[in-house]
């Protein structure tokens, strides 16, 4: 199949699934994000062994999963706070466990571990926060729009700094890490997104043009260092993709790199301007 039609049908694919996702009900949402959770988690644990770190890598999966339904069940009111201190004993429980496994590198190995459940897990949990916020604090019906709209902030981004960049870039954003930025592409990326915003918060109540505006700039700066971020993790292990689930797309940590840093960032800001 020509690369460009398996691209094109994967990718519509995808978008669609996050979409109906997003729109149809807050659990939907949610085991949405927890199957993507687990599968990045099995892609950045499957990238670890070529660091020569050898880290425990099905408790590691189980941890980043339960942190991930604890933390975005919280989010949704399903369960109290207390579930919340279920999370550190599985943590702290991956060096306990590395006292026992005598294999070299043990820090490392424990640093891996849980860097993999802070990078991967919570940011899809903060998901669910973005996606119910709204509905908890004026206790009416399921708004997704905050989230919705995030991820039309994302993609948008992308595709703006995509189509700048292939008609004027130029100067290289971050040549070390991805040689193919450029600035003209971000700055495009930016404009398209701020153009996003502004329609945003013609058609939805959630928020005034000056927070989907704060938004996108956080989105920009973040989803583009987010980008990079996951560049440098592949770079550090000379590979392409992180992943082949999505035929023409590579991994799911290549669709989501963006999404991993810039969520926790938008969660902060959402979170300090609605208490």
């Amino acid at each position: 199949m020509n690369n460009f039609i398996q691209r094109t049908i994967t990718g519509a694919i995808f978008v669609s699934v996050i979409i109906v996702g997003i729109l149809f009900h807050p659990l939907s949402l949610l085991i949405l994000f927890g199957i993507i959770s687990l599968l990045s988690l099995w892609e950045f644990y499957s990238i670890v062994p070529k660091t020569n770190h050898t880290i425990l890598k099905l408790y590691s999966l189980i941890t980043g999963t339960v942190v991930y339904f604890i933390s975005a069940m919280y989010f949704q009111n399903i369960v109290g706070a207390k579930f919340l201190v279920l999370i550190f004993p599985m943590i702290f429980l991956i060096a306990v466990i590395e006292l026992y496994r005598k294999k070299e590198k043990p820090f490392g190995n424990i640093a891996y571990a849980i860097f993999g459940v802070v990078y991967i897990s919570l940011p899809f949990a903060f998901l669910n926060y973005l996606a119910v916020y709204n509905s908890l604090k004026m206790q009416s019906a399921y708004n997704p729009w905050l989230v919705m709209g995030f991820f039309i902030l994302i993609w948008t981004n992308d595709t703006g700094a995509y189509l700048a960049g292939r008609a004027f870039g130029k100067n290289k954003l971050f040549e070390r890490i991805s040689p193919n930025k450029t600035w003209e592409g971000a700055l495009g990326g930016f404009i398209s997104t701020l153009i996003a915003a502004y329609i945003l918060s013609k058609n939805t109540s959630l928020l005034d043009i000056f927070h989907w505006v704060i938004i996108a700039t956080i989105i920009v700066i973040f989803g583009n260092l987010g980008d990079l971020t996951e560049s440098l993790l592949k770079r550090s292990v000379s590979i392409k993709d992180s992943g082949k689930i999505l035929p023409g797309h590579g991994g799911l940590l290549d669709r989501f790199d963006a999404v991993l840093i810039a969520s926790p960032m938008v969660f902060t800001y959402i979170f300090f301007i609605s208490n």
